[in-house]
């Protein structure tokens, strides 16, 4: 095993569970290894699993999986195709000639299974269309919600499970895996590039001086969880302003355990036509290598087209980034290609094009593209008539009011609480909608009408940025905050308005949403879930739930004291919650990241002092 590989493996072991590793690794060694012509990995938190574990297995045992993999599929032309649920549009083609009739889905967690949902049932049609009935769709997941699938789903009867787990499971299953992002070095992104920097090369030790130089453009972004696994996150939201975009973002991620930068580019564009997105697109053409181009042009997906522009964009401000902060130097930034072979099954950026001329001026580039932006607005009365977008709206506006009112100035934590709680209501509102079509489920076997159970659209970003403009980058910096743990994640979107396609990205709550109570209120969550597992809280609910009250009231005293953040109602939930059964095996997970903090030395002290009253 290479030293980088097995210090990554030692990193895992130190985290989680021998049985844990070996069966992470067994369940991702059996899709590498499956029989199948195409296998579809779901973005973003699975396909970066996969990309974050498979060297492990391709190293393991002597390098036995890899060897059997070399041997099953000598043939090149028979290799399967390995790609993330981004890049469908670019195998349908495949399906249409009949040269692909075996697929495999697969996922880290099947929630509530409308997305995979849709996906197999937009696979099968595709197949049904061809006159291909001897397909075979295959799913896969590690673990599945045992208590919120929708059990009127076609893909069901093709599904294999590792787990199937009741909701603190299946959510401690959740947090391991973002735990293995931070351990293994693996950014949590999807159709944004990212770059891998030594620290000890020399653009590595530049941006170790800029970091430490106390640089205020450079903004720490690290957590509890972040500095438990030797990481430390920093943002920089980009000065100048572009007309194409609401903003221009780099994260930089220290991973001190293996002695690597991670840097993510991020550019989130303004709503744009199908007539700009067009030019885009040609604008940037000289980056693509000509094939990628010419496949993703004709698989004629407008989606597809603008996840390539907003990468393009991402990669293109990124470069510049480098050469804004060291001009007296020939650094470039080198971007992950399997990424981009994951997300668009092929490869985009074109090196031999782009550094053959030598220097690139960056900046002039973006300007060239900054030249074809013309503010058609989208009717914002059009895109409030989408599910669940006028009620995000009110979320918003009375969350920024109670924080705002109850805050003054809204500091880092205050915005980051909003925008958890914000992401935590609409996935609430997710399980409302989900829990109606299950009930109808139950009542009707046959598949509902999708406009019934999909997944609510979002909240648009620019929508976002229009709201909480006042904030300056604190909005945005909570945003990449959120989506860093999964808490949220940026999806892109297309939306018809007076006969014209408008394309644009939306906020929409991820996986992990429900950690907003967990990051926010921990000591809170942690010593009601002592009170809970004494053998009294267990066997007399009336006590326990005095205890409970008392302890969450005088708690809030001390938690006053400190001018931690808080809303009431959130409060008011806790004394409720059964915490045990939504957070029992998380909260045993992550109570070590807290060891020795103070707050929590002192919830599990006045826990005890509320049990003796």
């Amino acid at each position: 095993m290479k030293r980088e590989t097995l210090r990554k493996k030692n990193q895992l072991l130190g985290r989680i569970s021998q049985k844990e590793y070996q069966s992470l690794l067994n369940y991702i060694e059996n899709i590498y290894l499956g029989d199948y012509q195409i296998k579809i990995l779901m973005a973003r938190k699975f396909s970066n699993l996969f990309m974050a574990l498979l060297p492990l297995v391709q190293e393991e045992d002597g390098g036995r999986a890899q060897r059997e993999y070399r041997q099953k599929f000598s043939d090149p032309k028979k290799e399967p195709k390995i790609i993330s649920n981004r890049a469908m549009a670019m195998v349908q083609e495949e399906i249409k000639n009949k040269n692909c009739r075996r697929i495999l889905l697969a996922d880290d967690i099947i929630i509530h299974g409308r997305t995979l949902s849709s996906i197999y049932d937009q696979l099968v049609m595709w197949f049904e269309e061809n006159g291909v009935t001897d397909y075979v769709i295959d799913v896969v997941a590690y673990a599945k919600n045992s208590d919120g699938l929708i059990k009127n789903r076609n893909f069901l009867s093709n599904v294999k499970v590792e787990f199937d787990c009741r909701k603190d499971k299946w959510r401690a299953i959740s947090n391991m895996i973002v735990d293995i992002f931070f351990l293994l070095g693996q950014p949590y992104t999807s159709y944004v590039p990212n770059s891998r920097i030594p620290l000890k090369s020399d653009l590595g030790k530049r941006l170790s001086n800029v970091l430490s130089s106390q640089n205020c453009d450079f903004v720490i972004q690290t957590s509890t969880d972040m500095k438990a696994h030797g990481m430390k996150s920093f943002s920089y939201i980009e000065r100048e302003v572009y007309d194409f975009a609401l903003n221009c973002s780099m994260r930089i991620y220290a991973y001190e355990k293996l002695q690597q930068y991670v840097l993510v580019p991020m550019v989130m564009l303004k709503p744009v036509s199908d007539e700009i997105l067009s030019k885009y697109f040609d604008g940037l053409s000289w980056m693509i290598i000509p094939s990628s181009r010419d496949a993703i042009n004709h698989t004629k997906s407008a989606l597809l087209k603008y996840q390539t522009v907003v990468y393009l964009l991402s990669a293109m401000w990124g470069r510049k980034f480098i050469q804004d902060y060291f001009p007296s130097e020939e650094f470039t930034l080198e971007y992950d290609m399997q990424e981009e072979r994951m997300n668009f099954n092929c490869y985009i950026l074109d090196s031999s094009r782009i550094n053959k001329n030598g220097w690139v001026d960056w900046a002039q580039k973006l300007k060239d593209i900054n030249s074809l932006y013309r503010d058609d607005k989208l009717k914002e009365d059009d895109l409030y008539q989408e599910p669940g977008v006028a009620e995000l709206r009110n979320v918003l506006n009375e969350l920024y009011n109670k924080v705002s009112a109850s805050q003054g100035i809204m500091s880092t934590e205050a915005s980051r609480a909003m925008m958890g709680k914000f992401l935590y209501t609409n996935g609430e509102m997710d399980e409302e909608r989900c829990l109606e079509a299950i009930k109808k489920g139950k009542k009707d076997r046959c598949i509902q009408k999708k406009d019934e159970n999909q997944r609510l659209m979002g909240y648009p970003l620019v929508k976002m940025n229009d709201r909480l403009q006042d904030l300056g980058d604190e909005w945005l910096r909570a945003v990449l905050y959120a989506i860093d743990f999964g808490k949220g994640s940026i999806v892109p979107k297309c939306f018809e308005s007076e006969g014209k396609r408008w394309y644009f990205s939306v906020l929409h709550a991820g996986e992990q949403n429900y950690k907003y109570f967990a990051n926010t209120y921990f000591p809170f969550l942690f010593g009601l879930y002592w009170l809970e597992q004494t053998d009294a809280g267990q066997e007399n609910p009336g006590v326990l739930e005095n205890w409970k009250k008392s302890f969450v009231d005088q708690y809030l005293l001390y938690w006053k004291d400190k001018k931690h953040f808080f809303l009431e109602d959130d409060l008011h939930f806790l004394k409720e919650l059964d915490v045990t059964a939504d957070f029992g095996e998380v909260l045993d997970n992550i109570s070590w990241d807290y060891f020795g903090d103070p707050d929590l030395d002192y919830a599990i002290k006045l826990s005890k002092n509320v049990m003796e009253i």
